[in-house]
C-alpha cells in the first residue's frame, strides 16, 4: 500500500511537471533577449514608450546600469548609449517623452546627476546641461511636460533645490523662480493636473504654475 501511494504520488509530480512545462512553452511570456548572462539578472526597469520603442533602464557586467531600447525581440534590443562609461552606473531614470526628444536624469563620475536627453540615438543622447558645475550632482527631477517646455526640481549649488524649465536646448534651459530665497524650495515631487482647462504644475511648496 505504501509502495502503491509513493507511485501514485511519483506520477502525479510528473504529471505537473509535464504540465507545467507546456505551460511555459505555450506562454505569450517569453524571454527574447538575456542582457546580463547567468543569474544575477539585469534588472530592466523604467518603460517608456517613444518614438517607437521601449527605453528603459538595464544592467550588464561590461557597461554597468545604462539606457537600452526595444521593439519587443532581441534584434532591436539593443545598447544606447554607455553613459558613464565602463561598468560603473549611468542609472537613467525619469523618462519623459516630449517634442522629439526623451528627458531624463543620468549619472556620470565627471558630472554626477545631472539632466540628459536623447533622440533614440547614440549621437543624439548627451548632457543637457551641468546644472551644478563639475563633478557635484544637480539631482534633477521630477519632469513634467506642461505648455511647451518641460518643467523639474534641480539644485544648481547657489540656489537650493528649486523649479527648472527646459525646451530641449542648454540655452533655453534655466532657473523658473526661487521660491524661497533665504532657503531651498525642494519642488521635488512635481505633478501636473488641470483646473478650469488651464494647465498648471501644483507643487507641494503650495506654489502654482
Amino acid at each position: 500500500m505504501r509502495r502503491s501511494g509513493l507511485r501514485l504520488v511519483g506520477a502525479l509530480v510528473a504529471l505537473l511537471g509535464a504540465l507545467a512545462a507546456s505551460a511555459v512553452a505555450d506562454s505569450p511570456i517569453k524571454l527574447f533577449k538575456e542582457i546580463n548572462n547567468g543569474p544575477d539578472g539585469s534588472t530592466p526597469q523604467g518603460f517608456t514608450l517613444f518614438n517607437g520603442y521601449l527605453y528603459f533602464q538595464a544592467n550588464d557586467p561590461v557597461t554597468g546600469a545604462e539606457l537600452w531600447r526595444t521593439q519587443g525581440d532581441a534584434a532591436s534590443t539593443t545598447l544606447i548609449k554607455d553613459i558613464n562609461p565602463g561598468p560603473a552606473d549611468g542609472s537613467p531614470a525619469g523618462f519623459t517623452p516630449f517634442n522629439g526628444l526623451m528627458y531624463f536624469s543620468a549619472h556620470t563620475d565627471a558630472l554626477g546627476y545631472e539632466p540628459w536627453v536623447t533622440d533614440g540615438t547614440e549621437a543624439g543622447t548627451h548632457l543637457l546641461m551641468d546644472i551644478n558645475p563639475g563633478s557635484a550632482s544637480s539631482n534633477a527631477g521630477g519632469f513634467q511636460v506642461l505648455n511647451g517646455a518641460v518643467y523639474f526640481a534641480a539644485y544648481d549649488g547657489v540656489h537650493g533645490t528649486e523649479l527648472w524649465r527646459s525646451d530641449g536646448t542648454a540655452a533655453g534651459t534655466g532657473l523658473v523662480k526661487r521660491m524661497f530665497p533665504y532657503g531651498e524650495g525642494h519642488p521635488r515631487s512635481i505633478e501636473c493636473t488641470c483646473k478650469r482647462a488651464t494647465s498648471h504644475l501644483w507643487l507641494p511648496t503650495r506654489w502654482v504654475l
